[in-house]
């Protein structure tokens, strides 16, 4: 079965960074209560504060997923990424891609959150990836 090109344009979410910011003040406030000196306090939170500011930096801000002629590409900003899906999870508010890329086999996800792109395409991407056959059958 063919399936026809297919672009959805995303953004940067703001459940995440909502989701990102509850997970690093609940982290600190239980600190408070752990039987820590001041040093110790001080360097367990700036190890928790830096892990959620990279995790958050570290996502990719904005760009295009493209498939065509059985390939997804990945572009953000100057840089273009083939790759394969070779795993989705599809809520009705949530999908999880995974993806392997083509030539150095690398691997990355991409979350999409309902505000992540425009309705129709999150709509579009759904019932593609869940009705159609985009997905590689082998990982190297």
């Amino acid at each position: 079965m063919k399936v026809a090109p297919f672009t959805l344009h995303f953004y940067p979410s703001r459940y995440l960074l909502m989701y990102l910011f509850l997970l690093c003040f609940s982290v600190l406030l239980s600190l408070y209560y752990l039987p820590l000196d001041s040093l110790q306090f001080l360097s367990v939170s700036l190890l928790v504060i830096g892990i959620c500011l990279r995790s958050f930096f570290s996502t990719k801000k904005v760009g295009q997923l493209v498939y065509r002629d059985q390939c997804w590409q990945l572009i953000t900003g100057d840089k273009t990424v083939l790759a394969d899906l070779y795993q989705a999870t599809v809520w009705r508010s949530l999908v999880v891609m995974n993806f392997c890329a083509i030539g150095d086999g690398s691997k990355c996800s991409l979350i999409l959150w309902p505000e992540s792109a425009a309705k129709q395409q999150l709509r579009q991407l759904r019932v593609m990836l869940r009705h159609y056959p985009v997905y590689r059958d082998t990982i190297i």
